[in-house]
């Protein structure tokens, strides 16, 4: 048995442990308050003990069950979100609502996540091919997701009515967009499949996530109905340019630390202060929680000599925030809405495919022979933890809109199936792909 290695474990602890940290001291005042209206401090300790579990749970038991069963889904956490808020009550919408700041920590670390995953080097050296498919995969996807949906609601409401459906129709449209490469590349180590047609999906995943995130920003300024400190009534170019400035502001700052190469705990200090103070910025003045961490993620991996250093030591603190991100989306899905959000899931998961497929076959290649496997559009499903940070940091703006209840527990619905529907698809895409033999897949599936 190998030994365990204690300096190892404290160092990959040292993130989601540091990121506690402040989203405690950052969301004290709100979880005193919330402690002394209910008089009842006990249910506060129980979500900060399912808070801190996620991370023991996100090492032993995500990394278990990925090298055991290749099972690499999130329904679990959102269905234990889903018990431990409306279906039983143990924790009540004032109580979480104390942990805002926390939730927001959290969001605002996933953008941060892919942003430093945006790195221009890394594009440079990309064949064209995966950027032409992530393109196609991604204009396809929206005009189905939301072109069909808008026409159909200016059909039946007429052009004077169809705003109040957008913010609804955005959200999810973005949220469709997004392609998880942890959930294919999990697959892919499970199975040990390494070829050239799972590095082209690889690369169209990180691909389609990145312009996931870029739709995301430009549509939350378009329809951001808040206002800032500064002004109001802001016009979506004056929103954009706001988001903008302040993640690279921070993302510069933070990349001038990080190019003086400060040790291990330092560098993930800086990164941690980063999140807190662009996520604390972006909280209070209603701007994009995922997209100002984004801009200053990218900032910060770009102008860096320690890219692969910095995204080594913030990689740590993706488990933890996937587990986060699943359990508090599950707590806001409300029971009595109506079955007709169920059937517009359905809807959403054929257009979605539709979008999908159709981008990948619009491809076409250059030089004859080079087309990608027609089956690849069944690898870019996954949501992941992005995904759930999209929903919360809308919601957070967006959360009176029109039928916001109904909305919230279509998204929700919308991860479940989405991860149930990526996690069928892309582990027969990856079998279909390799090399391996009946006699190693059973014994795979066997054990």
């Amino acid at each position: 048995m190998k030994p365990l290695n204690l300096k190892s474990i404290s160092r990959r602890a040292l993130g989601p442990l540091l990121a506690c940290a402040f989203g405690a001291l950052w969301g004290a005042p709100a979880w005193a308050v919330t402690a002394d209206a209910n008089g009842d401090q006990s249910r506060v300790l129980v979500l900060l003990a399912v808070v801190a579990g996620a991370y023991l749970i996100s090492y032993l038991l995500l990394g278990w069950l990925t090298r055991r069963f290749g099972l690499v889904m999130g329904v679990q956490y959102i269905l234990l979100g889903i018990a431990i808020g409306p279906a039983f009550s143990v924790l009540d919408s004032a109580t979480l609502a104390g942990f805002e700041p926390l939730v927001a920590l959290a969001v605002g670390a996933m953008g941060m996540l892919a942003g430093l995953e945006f790195n221009v080097r890394r594009l440079a050296v990309q064949e064209g091919r995966a950027l032409k498919i992530a393109s196609l995969v991604t204009v396809a996807t929206l005009l189905l997701v939301v072109g069909v949906p808008m026409l159909f609601l200016h059909t039946q409401l007429g052009a004077e009515n169809l705003w109040r459906w957008m913010p609804i129709v955005l959200g999810i449209g973005a949220i469709s967009l997004v392609a998880d490469p942890r959930h294919l590349a999990g697959l892919l180590s499970y199975f040990e499949v390494d070829n050239p047609v799972s590095e082209l999906a690889n690369n169209v995943n990180w691909l389609c996530t990145v312009l996931a995130v870029l739709v995301f920003g430009i549509l939350f300024c378009a329809y951001n109905p808040g206002t800032t400190i500064l002004a109001e009534h802001l016009g979506w170019v004056q929103w954009l340019v706001a988001h903008i400035a302040v993640g690279t502001i921070l993302g510069t700052i933070c990349g001038a630390l990080v190019q003086l190469r400060p040790d291990d705990e330092r560098l993930m200090t800086i990164l941690i202060g980063t999140v807190v103070l662009a996520s604390g910025l972006a909280y209070t003045t209603t701007l994009s929680l995922v997209f100002v961490n984004f801009i200053a993620g990218f900032v910060i991996i770009n102008m860096s000599d320690e890219a692969m250093r910095v995204q080594r030591m913030f990689v740590n603190l993706e488990r933890p925030l996937y587990v986060i991100l699943l359990f508090f989306v599950g707590t806001g899905l409300v029971w009595n809405v109506s079955v007709w959000v169920y059937v517009l899931v359905l809807v959403y998961l054929v257009l979605r495919y539709l979008g999908r497929w159709a981008g990948v076959m619009l491809y076409r290649p250059s030089v004859s022979g080079f087309r990608p496997d027609p089956g690849i559009h069944r690898a870019l499903w996954a949501p992941g933890g992005l995904s759930a940070a999209m929903i919360l940091d809308f919601f957070g703006v967006f959360g009176e809109v029109l039928y916001a209840d109904a909305a919230m527990t279509g998204f929700i619905a919308v991860l479940i199936a989405s991860e149930i529907v990526a996690f069928i698809l892309a582990r027969g895409w990856v079998i279909d792909i390799s090399d391996v033999t009946s006699d190693r897949r059973d014994r795979k599936r066997g054990q």
